[in-house]
């Protein structure tokens, strides 16, 4: 888990990083590299125990072939190449072929697709069930662990319900009826 969490963390830096380099600054960021790429193994049948949803906001095949090359080499593997499942999903909105982050992340978190700048909320007014609301529902531990704001519309979609990314506010009050343990 740490080398997902490490690379998630590496791979948004890198994107600092090279928003940096245009400016003449530079950002170091360590990484660990493997030297002999093997895929980790399938989980065996059974119940899950826990579930990570990790999200490079803006990641896409051609981020991590860019990590790879630079950071593992054309036959290195990047930790996140390692994992034994990968998915793909098309998250265009309802309003636009161009996605942002609020109506992308609606897409994971309900999987259903909204406008543009929505939040857990859809065109027809209603707002839709997320995957953490679910959880807590079980009874399960939830929460959001974010390198952008916490209200950002990444993770808010995930918590909470507005017509407008922009309602900073009401994502924040929302939290905390949301029931969650873990708000970083």
């Amino acid at each position: 888990m740490k080398k997902i969490i490490l690379f998630t963390l590496a791979a948004l830096l890198h994107t600092v990083g090279c928003d940096a380099q245009l400016k003449t600054e530079s950002i170091l960021v360590k990484t660990e590299i493997i030297q002999k790429p093997k895929r980790l193994p399938l989980v065996e049948d059974g119940p899950i125990k826990n579930v990570i949803f990790i999200i490079g906001d803006g990641t896409g095949l051609a981020q991590l072939y860019t990590g790879q090359l630079h950071l593992a080499g054309k036959d290195g593997l990047l930790n996140v190449q390692t994992l034994p499942v990968t998915g793909f999903s098309k998250t265009y909105s309802k309003s636009n072929l161009i996605t942002d982050s609020a109506a992308g992340a609606t897409a994971y978190s309900c999987g259903m697709k909204t406008n543009n700048g929505m939040i857990a909320y859809l065109p027809d007014g209603s707002s839709c069930k997320t995957i953490l609301e679910m959880a807590e529902e079980k009874g399960m531990s939830t929460g959001v662990v974010a390198t952008s704001t916490i209200t950002h519309a990444t993770p808010a979609s995930y918590a909470s319900h507005v017509e407008s990314r922009s309602s900073q506010d009401e994502i924040a009050a929302q939290y905390l009826d949301s029931g969650m343990e873990i708000i970083l």
